[in-house]
């Protein structure tokens, strides 16, 4: 929701974590990206720790009006697509802050490599139905 003291968080899972929380909204740490819903769905991400990049989107409407499409094309289009390590910015991104990822032990690491622990990574899976798809967009901001 757009307001004018900037950012709030929305989605259930990022509100149960009070820590999460001021992280996604005052660290320099995490990028924020516009949000875009197959780039969503595309992009890994931790769940035992906080993510390198939030997704911004500027109103309730705007995440209705994506909610509302036939995912059935979309599912087609990224199926065969690779995935997004967590952190990485593509050139079309629309980047509104670009992070220091200095939480993550690395400036600007866009992945896991061999010198860093295994992390369990998960890539957000189609979902059916709204109901769905509001637990899918938990890590989505609003501005």
């Amino acid at each position: 929701m757009c307001t004018p003291n900037g950012i709030r968080i929305f989605g259930a899972g990022i509100m149960s974590s009070v820590a999460e929380s001021v992280f996604s909204l005052e660290s320099k740490s995490p990028h924020r990206v516009g949000f875009n819903l197959e780039r969503i769905m595309r992009t890994r991400y931790v769940i035992d720790d906080f993510q390198k990049i939030y997704f911004v989107i500027s109103s309730f409407e705007s995440l209705l009006k994506e909610c509302f499409q036939d995912f059935g094309t979309l599912y087609d289009r990224i199926e065969t697509l690779p995935d997004i390590e967590p952190g990485e910015i593509l050139p079309d991104d629309d980047v509104i802050t670009r992070g220091t990822l200095e939480h993550f032990g690395k400036i600007q690491s866009v992945s896991f490599g061999p010198t860093q622990p295994e992390r369990p990574l998960h890539r957000i899976t189609p979902a059916p139905s709204l109901g769905q798809f509001w637990l899918m967009s938990a890590s989505a901001l609003l501005a």
